[in-house]
């Protein structure tokens, strides 16, 4: 499951390397979890 997210984040990064959700301005309800997800997971990627 993770790994799906990972690759997903992979995909949707930014030009300048910066993730895709920094840039969303949409904040339904609804993707809020899910975007903190994958801030999450890109916290841990940096990590690496």
């Amino acid at each position: 499951d993770d790994d799906v997210v990972v690759a997903t984040l992979q995909q949707c990064m930014t030009s300048d390397g910066s993730p895709w959700f920094l840039y969303q301005e949409d904040s339904s309800d609804v993707d809020a979890p899910v975007r903190h997800r994958v801030e999450k997971v890109a916290n841990l990627i940096k990590e690496l």
